[in-house]
């Protein structure tokens, strides 16, 4: 494995509050936006500069592209060596945001390039039907769920009663990822005002949060005596560890933010953490996301993060069997390794082995 990594160009200071600025407030900011738009179209120039100077001195066999900027710089390199491409969609429509000449063309260069690749991976059907309705070829695509490598693991773990020095009884309700409005994060802290003494939610960011933090002490009012912030990330191969110390996940997303959130079903990387290690879940009721839990009977989906209480109480009223049902869940639907491995033995076959010279 070689490592190679592009720094980006950064404006430093940026608020990023466009979309929910005023008006003056945009005016404001409207110099700074040009700076920044510019620097990620140059940003996107060095990438596909980048790759090509990285293909010089090794032959590859296939390159796999994540998300559109990735594959509108991989392109010109798959073309050029022909070699496969196969475009690994993350996030759907990454380009969504801008409207200036350079954005478009970029944006029209990336679906172009997508569409032609020679396999593209999405996590479930629901992406997978947005993904055909961009134009990408329904032949090509395949579904590797968005989940960590290895199987179910049997743990448990005190992280956080040890972090916030809480009674091994208390009942530890558990909100991990990005502390941003796609994922209900205001709700969710205002419902826990009025849960039970005995439950703590834990707000952990991937991310550092550090104190006074406006939007951790926006969240610590919202949710008065009830809320924990976990300021401090840990190292990827600990978060089992963290996961397991929850007795309930909570997998919230909204659905007027466009499909990447409405149709998350298997992109949901807490879910998949969470049954991973025998958490259950509450979620969204959104498409894919509400069928996937609920069929299995690993957690329980409601419209509402106020609805939450109820459903949390139902699961801790039934605990080992949502447990159970949690590792059989991840199992059967989200392990990542056999639906990978499958994968790899079919990117093998589109491997021209005949190839070794470098790009020129």
């Amino acid at each position: 494995t070689r490592i190679l990594t592009m720094r980006m160009l950064v404006l430093p200071g940026y608020e990023g509050t466009w979309a929910t600025s005023d008006w003056p407030r945009r005016i404001a900011m409207f110099p700074r936006k040009i700076v920044k738009r510019t620097l990620e179209h140059v940003d996107r120039l060095r990438l596909r500069n980048f790759v090509r100077r990285a293909a010089r001195t090794r032959a590859y066999d296939i390159v796999i592209a994540v998300d559109d900027d990735a594959t509108a710089a991989a392109a010109p390199l798959a073309h050029a060596a022909g070699i496969p491409l196969v475009y690994w969609s993350l996030e759907l429509d990454t380009l969504g945001d801008g409207g200036d000449p350079l954005h478009l063309l970029t944006r029209a260069y990336a679906f172009r390039a997508r569409r032609r690749a020679a396999l593209t991976l999405v996590q479930d059907e629901g992406r997978a039907r947005a993904l055909e309705r961009a134009g990408v070829r329904r032949e090509t695509i395949r579904l590797v769920p968005n989940a960590p490598a290895g199987p179910a693991s049997v743990t448990s773990g005190q992280f956080f009663h040890e972090l916030f020095a809480l009674p091994p009884t208390q009942r530890i309700i558990l909100h991990a990822g990005a502390m941003i409005a796609q994922t209900r994060i205001e709700e969710v802290a205002a419902s826990a005002a009025s849960w039970p003494e005995d439950w703590t939610l834990v707000l952990h960011d991937r991310e550092a949060r550090p104190e006074g933090d406006p939007v951790t002490r926006r969240l610590e009012q919202l949710g008065g005596a009830r809320v924990r912030i976990s300021r401090r990330p840990v190292p990827y191969r600990e978060l089992d560890t963290l996961f397991a110390s929850a007795d309930v996940s909570l997998a919230f997303y909204t659905d007027r933010s466009g499909e990447n959130w409405s149709l998350i079903g298997s992109a949901s990387g807490k879910l998949a953490h969470s049954l991973r290690v025998g958490v259950p879940v509450v979620c969204s009721a959104l498409p894919g996301l509400k069928e996937l839990v609920e069929d299995a009977g690993c957690g329980i989906a409601v419209n509402d993060p106020a609805d939450a209480a109820a459903a949390i109480r139902r699961i801790l009223g039934d605990a080992e069997g949502y447990r159970a049902r949690a590792f059989a869940c991840f199992r059967d639907q989200l392990d990542f390794g056999p639906r990978f491995a499958g994968l790899v033995r079919e990117m093998e076959g589109l491997v021209d082995h005949s190839r070794k010279a470098p790009m020129p």
